[in-house]
């Protein structure tokens, strides 16, 4: 691949002094002080970013995000704004640093938009609110993003904005931009999200289509991306901004099959405490039509943000007539299922579809710790089924 080499300009000016170029003099007798040269540009970011632009194709979703944050610096380091919430007692920036590299990034399309940002920031630090970026988005509208979605702002998603914007105004990178799509995180319309559980194994990949559960229904919606341009980010929501719209256990499948592309799968979104009855209902509900596999947090993004991935194994609804060879049963925190997933040898598992029986005690972040155990031991499928027992106090 060739390397982008790009060689610093030096600007050269002369002495101010009179018109034939005597110098200027501060007083009788002293010596003569030259102006100092005007600022050279800085291009010291352009290769590295040129890197990360081009390693686009070869780098997992997920990951997209923090590779041209790491890689795109035009206005120096972005720590200071990605750790703002930090305070700076316990480890963060100062005060003074966010403010420098707000500065430098050019932030604030007018006095009342810095007004906004600061004014919200010194008591949102140390929490979990994106406060002074809602506001500044307020304020600012396209000149913080060339299409102002209110649920993304956050540090993240100015710090992409500017390296889009720097980005379109250079022409060795401008090119660079086509097609650069990045994933959001599933935050809906006032900018709460899911807490999703980990896993051990995790597909840093996502469908488009997503089934939220909660504890008395779901939700069909899709998962927003963002999309670079010279004149900032434009956010894509789909069809059906998430959460998308309500469904029942009725309503679920054909609600479902109405957005998913031929071939794709979809992905059930949990929150981590909630029972694992609920996602075995999900599947029940759309009966094998299409893959469905469980939402997990990613690793890899940004501060703040939790993008999606996936564990690798399919729920599939447990047939009566299917045999299932190696039946689990699920209680309670199911560390001992998982000391025996690990124990057995893959040929005793992969040549199988599990049965999980999963009872009332189990949580989503106990079945994303079994599917992982199972993704290792590289089994592909498991049906799930529920265990109506006492649930324990």
């Amino acid at each position: 691949m060739t390397r982008l080499v790009i060689a610093a300009a030096i600007a050269i000016t002369g002495c101010h002094g009179d018109p034939q170029g005597a110098p200027a003099a501060r007083g009788a007798g002293s010596a003569s002080v030259p102006a100092p040269p005007d600022a050279a540009p800085v291009t010291s970011w352009i290769e590295p970013c040129a890197a990360a632009l081009r390693a686009y194709p070869n780098t997992t979703p997920t990951r997209r995000p923090m590779a041209l944050i790491t890689g795109c610096k035009p206005y120096g380091e972005w720590t200071p704004l990605l750790g703002w919430q930090t305070l700076a007692a316990d480890g963060g920036p100062r005060l003074e640093a966010i403010e420098a590299a707000m500065t430098a990034s050019h932030a604030y399309c007018s006095t009342a938009g810095k007004q906004a940002f600061e004014g919200a920031l010194d008591e949102a630090r140390g929490s979990s609110t994106e406060r002074p970026w809602r506001r500044l988005a307020d304020v600012c509208g396209a000149d913080v993003s060339a299409e102002a979605e209110a649920r993304f702002a956050s540090a993240p998603f100015f710090v992409l904005d500017r390296i889009a914007r720097a980005v379109g105004s250079e022409p060795t990178l401008a090119p660079l931009l086509a097609d650069l799509t990045l994933p959001l995180p599933p935050w809906s319309l006032s900018g709460a999200g899911v807490q999703t559980p980990s896993s051990p194994v995790t597909k840093p990949d996502i469908g488009h289509v997503v089934v939220t559960v909660t504890q008395t229904g779901y939700f069909v919606g899709t998962l927003a991306t963002v999309r670079f341009a010279a004149s900032g980010l434009t956010v894509d929501l789909g069809a059906a901004p998430y959460p998308g719209t309500p469904a029942t256990a009725f309503t679920l499948d054909a609600a479902v099959t109405n957005q998913l592309h031929a071939g794709e799968s979809v992905a059930i979104v949990a929150p981590s405490g909630i029972r694992a009855h609920r996602i075995v209902d999900a599947v029940a509900a759309t009966g094998n039509s299409y893959p469905v596999l469980l939402a997990v947090a990613a690793p890899g993004g940004p501060p703040g943000w939790v993008l999606l991935g996936t564990s690798p194994v399919r729920l599939m609804k447990t047939l009566s007539a299917r045999a299932t060879a190696v039946p689990y049963a699920l209680h309670g925190r199911c560390d001992d299922v998982v000391r025996a997933i690990s124990a057995a040898t893959p040929d005793s598992l992969g040549a199988y579809t599990p049965t999980l029986a999963i009872d009332a005690d189990v949580t989503a972040a106990d079945l994303a710790k079994v599917l992982g155990a199972l993704a290792y031991k590289n089994v592909t499928a498991v049906g799930l089924q529920t265990v109506h027992g006492r649930r324990s106090p």
